[in-house]
This record gives structure tokens, C-alpha cells and sequence, in this order.
């Protein structure tokens, strides 16, 4: 299996500047950046999912949490029970009277559309982080804390 790495210069920069503010507005601008991130590769995954009647393409959804938790890329009903055959193929099938259903060849679209979004959507993360430290900055500039 191939392995990516990603490294993000600044980090530890970003790291100070975010102890600076409450848990709440930290949480908040992470949040906000993840689903920028997410939104970014469900856009690209919808692009790529084979697209017989269109119902797993708009499956594709991203959750974001109300409180606690992560942002996700997931699928809504009906179609989410086959997104995983899809984008992973099935092994030959056998009825129990010897007759073959065949199976299904895989058609990944989720690590691909991951793989081809990964510089852009760290590089969208890190830019909101950035706008939103320096946004909040400024409102704690304003009401003195």
C-alpha cells in the first residue's frame, strides 16, 4: 500500500497562536477548516463515482458535528449501503443452486478523489486557520482581552 505524507510547514507557529484563544473559539475554527477541507474532497468524489442513476453521487454528503466529534464524509439512505461495493467490488457470488450472480468489478472513488485533493485542501486548511486567527485577534484586540 502506497504511503502519503504531508508536511506542514508552521505548525508548531499555528500551535502557539491557537493557545492563545479559548477551547471553544480553537474548536470552532478547527471545525470550520475540516469541513472546508471535507467539502473540498466530496466535491472531487462526486466527480468521480460511476454514475449509473446519479443516487450515490448524491449520496455523498459531509456531517459536521454540533458538539464534539469530527468531520466526515459519509452517504445518506438509500444509496449508502453500496458505496462501499462499489468503491471496493464484491468477490464472485454463488446462489446455493451452483448459479453464478457474477460480481462486481471495484470503481474506487473515495481514495482517489482524497489522493488528487490532499495539497489543496491542507493548503484551504490552513489559510482558514489563518483568516480566523487573525480575525480573532482582532475581536479580542477590541474587547480587551
Amino acid at each position: 500500500m502506497a504511503e502519503s505524507v504531508t508536511k506542514l510547514v508552521g505548525l508548531d507557529d499555528l500551535e502557539k497562536l491557537m493557545k492563545k484563544f479559548t477551547g471553544k473559539t480553537q474548536r470552532r475554527l478547527d471545525l470550520s477548516a475540516l469541513s472546508a477541507m471535507a467539502r473540498l474532497v466530496a466535491k472531487e468524489a462526486k466527480s468521480r463515482v460511476p454514475a449509473r442513476t446519479g443516487g450515490l453521487r448524491d449520496a455523498i454528503t459531509v456531517k459536521r458535528p454540533r458538539r464534539g466529534g469530527t468531520v466526515k464524509i459519509g452517504f445518506k439512505r438509500p444509496d449508502s449501503g453500496k458505496a462501499h461495493l462499489v468503491e471496493f467490488g464484491t468477490a464472485p457470488r454463488v446462489k446455493k443452486d451452483g448459479k453464478s450472480t457474477g460480481r462486481v468489478a471495484a470503481q474506487p472513488f473515495m481514495r482517489p478523489a482524497l489522493d488528487a485533493t490532499e495539497t489543496e485542501a491542507f493548503a484551504k486548511y490552513g489559510k482558514i486557520m489563518l483568516n480566523g486567527l487573525v480575525r480573532e485577534s482582532k475581536k479580542a484586540r477590541k474587547t480587551g482581552r
